[in-house]
């Protein structure tokens, strides 16, 4: 797998768990 494939991974991760936490929040 190439980096910027893993990047995206990693940055899709951290924008579901973001918005796990404001549907927590709200």
């Amino acid at each position: 797998m190439s980096s910027i494939k893993l990047r995206n991974i990693a940055t899709n991760s951290v924008q579901q768990y973001t918005n796990a936490r404001v549907t927590d929040l709200a």
